[in-house]
């Protein structure tokens, strides 16, 4: 692999480089006139990922000629809980650190002197700070302000505003604030009534000019693009600088692909190019698309999301998709439209600008924005969120609900309706109110509320939660993150309550036979050490394929001390990527020396019970074993860890030590998840105040100079971990997501080709192994992995010695796919394998799937998921797009699942077939069912599982 080209366009991390960095002229022309007035308070806002940190970056680089000012950068970023002690300490060590004034015997103020008196921070350390800078004034540029507000003690934060007003009158004309708020923290009655003198200055999408600027002088020397492709990402970006950065490095990378592969003017970005970028731009910008949808409440994303449909179906009713959808419009709606449209996230589009194509009076700012919140179909769970509104119906709602549980359904049903009528879109109550009404017989109202709850889909199907329900899926989640004892002991509990559950006893089951078999493939591997292919271990970087794409953007994001999130299903090859670039080879190979970087990886599974302490401690310990030539810094670390309670302000210290050493730390994280999921002694809390702390320090802290990580998880970091906030920036905002894919067939032939030269594979077989594999790693290797043995072991290589040791060595993969698949994605499975059954192997007609398509429609998403995953793919059949199973193998163990369970399959999860089908349509999947049962030789047998191999 040649050394690559570094991706010089920047997604995620503000932008500290001057000559990165582009536009906003007016905004520091405002700032400038203000500061020379004297002006004490200056507020900037706007949306998320608009580029407000990377503004506040540049503001010592653009007004460096403002000898008289001295700016220093804070973030506020983790102040949402604590008193007012806490964060005037925050600020102090800030400002110390800032302005590297650690030399100058200045007394911070602890914790506990500011508890005691707060007044210490104006009338001691100030002055002190004051002091050591002579004439200068101070400008403290106060990022992530929106988190004081993120409480829920506002009393706190009230107490913090007036403190500032307080320090600002008392040093009028010393001392200045800039900070960046959002729109919500601006509407505070308190902010407003005690700064209400104080201007404003949004900063918004970038102009025609600059994002020009960014796109082409960012690449400059590198990449040339035709104006039409320029045009092309104005259109997708309007300006909005992350969109723009996040296309621009997408098409950055497919252009370094092309190097690679000299393929002739490769460094010529066409409009094509940069349409084919769009949708792998989608996946990696995940986290920051998001905050488009998650930085609005409710009513707004829900207009937002229509709005977005109704552009994708090029029609002007978004009214009357919400109506089919089964909401009511309300007022709320309507004010929500208004206030899109007035915060620059929608624009309204006169008559005259109206055509066929586009025959819509709005439509979304950000064209990329749109085409994320279409990729992930939102609507129906916008929706879901009216129920939000009008808080004051909560106690009605609960009262309700208590009646119906003791059987009053005629005064719960009264209860119901007066929800409804003060917010018509509250969902829960409309589900409660309809089954009340059939529990009363008042079968006529029932039928009408039925109507309109299948208009909103699910809610109609409820899951029974109890203890039971509760361990299962506990357990569940443990065998998902392979913590198999844990898992065991859930399901052995569960057993204990209820000893007749099917489900915990075939969890449990399913548990002791994966332990076992890893057990025996431990065995397997130290016995066959020189097989050059590995079944059940990460492969070692000397035999690493494929990834070149992925690890070319790893190796970006360490250059640039930024950090990675890699993701994809069990098996798809996480932890061999991650071992792989800790490999000082392959650093050679891409021209990077990796004695500047030190390496540390840890499995986040391995830390059991999971706590901030042990993590840290960890952490140190690793990197204290990787130092073992650094006796200072060792022993830096042997007196750290005998602290009681590690956090990352521990490991800052650290880092800027080896900062000094011009080296830096690389932290590769496997099974991440681990980290995020709480249990007795970790709350949801706990974990909210971890991963803020990670993400200070990565990305706000004067030591993420000295950092970078990549860390890897089964599925995005914005799909699993705590809860956000709407107010707040989300906790993986620093990370860059990848997603791995199975291998394509030039990786599946570089693997192929490590087979000894005396084990010759025909065209035929090599065909067969992606056919039977779908080019899943943990399956090609286990492929590769048995193929070699049998021919080690001089037997002879056929169907039925392969097939047999190729079933036995992946069962129980392919279980622990099905297992971690929720009912809704089984059912959809279900459903492609028996229409591959009826179309292609089933003579006669004895049950119709015809109309299975309407079922997929409504399922896009779980399908999409299913297909991110590898599991599925689109293929043209019969001039349409059908789904087949990418692997063939997992074709015909979901049809002998099926044939196995018979109809239980449809009676355990009659509720989840019909929240996808009418019963009409389930009758024909229980004669498929049936037909199935009775035609045995309908299903293939392994040996005959599309794995044509050449016997001559």
């Amino acid at each position: 692999m040649a050394a690559s080209l570094i991706n010089p366009y920047i997604v995620g991390n503000p932008i500290g480089n001057k000559e990165k960095f582009f536009g906003r002229d007016d905004v520091f022309y405002f700032i400038e006139d203000n500061l020379a007035q004297g002006t004490s308070v200056i507020f900037l806002h706007g949306q998320r990922r608009i580029g407000k940190t990377s503004v506040l970056a540049q503001i010592p680089n653009f007004l460096s000629h403002l000898n008289q000012f001295v700016f220093v950068r804070l973030s506020l970023e983790g102040q949402n809980q604590g008193n007012l002690s806490d964060i005037l300490n925050h600020l102090a060590i800030g400002i110390i650190e800032s302005l590297n004034l650690t030399q100058q015997n200045i007394i911070i103020p602890k914790k506990l002197d500011l508890e005691a008196n707060s007044q210490i921070f104006i009338n001691d350390f100030l002055p002190q700070i004051f002091k050591a800078l002579g004439e200068k004034k101070i400008v403290l540029l106060l990022d992530e302000f929106d988190a004081v507000i993120d409480r829920k003690e506002h009393t706190i934060a009230n107490d913090f505003f007036r403190y500032l007003q307080s320090m600002l009158k008392r040093y009028e004309g010393i001392i200045s604030l800039i900070p960046v708020i959002g729109r919500q923290l601006y509407a505070e009655k308190i902010l407003v009534s005690l700064f209400r003198q104080a201007p404003l200055m949004e900063v918004g999408l970038l102009d025609n000019t600059n994002t020009k600027r960014l796109i082409t002088k960012t690449s400059e020397g590198i990449l040339k693009y035709e104006p039409e492709a320029i045009q092309s990402i104005w259109e997708l970006s309007s300006g909005q600088p992350y969109c723009t950065q996040l296309l621009c490095s997408v098409v950055f990378e497919k252009a370094r692909d092309k190097q690679e592969e000299e393929v002739e003017n490769w460094q010529i970005v066409t409009k094509e190019d940069v349409n084919r970028s769009i949708d792998e731009a989608i996946t990696k910008g995940e986290n920051g698309l998001a905050w488009f949808r998650l930085g609005l409440p409710p009513a707004e994303r829900v207009v937002f999301a229509a709005i977005a449909e109704m552009q994708e179906r090029s029609r002007p009713e978004h009214w009357k998709l919400l109506e089919d959808f089964g909401v009511t419009v309300t007022d709320e709606l309507y004010q929500a439209l208004e206030t899109l449209e007035n915060d620059g996230f929608i624009q309204k589009r006169e008559p005259s600008q109206w055509s066929r194509e586009q025959p819509y009076p709005h439509a979304i700012m950000v064209e990329l924005v749109r085409c994320w919140f279409i990729k992930k179909q939102h609507l129906r769970e916008e929706i879901l969120e009216l129920d939000k509104l009008h808080p004051e119906t909560i106690p009605l709602y609960e009262q309700a609900e208590e009646l119906c549980q003791e059987k009053d359904f005629r005064e719960a049903i009264t209860l119901y309706e007066q929800v409804l009528q003060t917010n018509p879109n509250h969902f829960k109550a409309l589900f409660s109110l309809a089954s009340a009404c059939l529990q009363n017989e008042q079968y006529s109202r029932a039928v009408e509320l039925y109507a309109r709850v299948c208009k909103v889909d699910n809610l109609s199907v409820r899951f029974q939660e109890s203890f039971v329900t509760s361990l299962v899926g506990y357990g569940r989640d443990l065998m998902l993150q392979s913590n198999l004892q844990q898992a065991k002991v859930q399901f052995a509990t569960a057993l204990e309550l209820e000893p007749d559950n099917k489900r915990a006893q075939q969890r449990l089951l399913e548990v002791e036979t994966q332990l076992e078999k890893e057990r025996t493939q431990i065995s397997v591997s130290l016995q066959n050490v020189r097989n050059p292919f590995s079944a059940g271990i990460p492969v070692p970087p000397e035999n690493f394929v494929g990834r070149r794409s992925a690890i070319a953007s790893a190796f970006d994001q360490i250059y640039n001390r930024s950090h990675l999130s890699i993701h994809g299903s069990t098996g798809i090859g996480k932890s061999s990527f991650l071992r792989y670039l800790a490999s000082p080879e392959v650093w050679e190979q891409f021209g990077l020396d990796s004695n500047e970087a030190i390496i540390v990886y840890l499995n986040c599974d391995s830390i059991f019970p999971f706590t901030p302490d042990a993590f840290w401690r960890e952490v140190l310990t690793l990197l204290k074993e990787e130092l073992s030539n650094e006796k200072l810094l060792q022993t830096d670390i042997k007196e750290i860890l005998t602290v009681e309670a590690l956090t990352s302000k521990h490991v800052s210290q650290i880092l800027r030590k080896i900062g000094k050493q011009n080296r830096f730390l690389l932290l590769l994280l496997d099974n991440y998840e681990a980290a995020l999921f709480p249990h007795e002694n970790y709350t949801e809390a706990d974990i909210q105040t971890f991963v803020s702390n990670i993400r200070n320090l990565a990305s706000h802290s004067f030591e993420s100079q000295y950092l970078s990580t990549v860390v890897a998880s089964s599925k995005r970091l914005n799909e699993i971990g705590p809860q956000l906030n709407p107010s707040a920036s989300p906790w993986y905002n620093h990370y860059l997501f990848l997603s791995l894919k199975p291998f394509n067939d030039i990786e599946v032939s570089e693997l192929l080709s490590r087979m000894p030269s005396e084990l010759k594979l025909t065209t035929t077989l090599r065909q067969g192994i992606q056919e039977i594999s779908g080019g899943i790693p943990v399956l090609v290797q286990n492929a590769c992995f048995l193929i070699y043995n049998i021919w080690r072991s001089g037997q002879t290589l056929t169907v039925e010695t392969f097939a047999e040791e190729f079933l036995r060595a992946t069962v129980q993969i392919f279980q622990d796919w099905w297992t971690s698949f929720n009912e809704t994605q089984q059912i959809l499975l279900m459903l492609i394998a028996l229409s591959q059954v009826e179309g292609h192997l089933s003579k006669s007609r004895q049950y119709d799937l015809s109309d299975i398509d309407i079922i997929f429609a409504q399922k896009k998403r779980e399908l999409r998921d299913l297909e991110y995953g590898g599991f599925i793919k689109l293929v043209e059949s019969s001039d349409k797009m059908v789904y087949q199973f990418t692997s063939s193998m997992m074709e015909w163990w979901v049809l002998t699942e099926i044939k196995n369970s018979g109809e239980e399959v449809i009676n355990t999860r009659r509720k989840v077939f019909l929240s996808l089908m009418s019963h009409k349509q389930m009758q024909q999947i229980q004669n498929g069912i049936r037909w199935l049962q009775s035609n045995q030789d309908a299903v293939p047998s392994i040996l005959t599982l599309k794995f044509p191999f050449d016997e001559k």
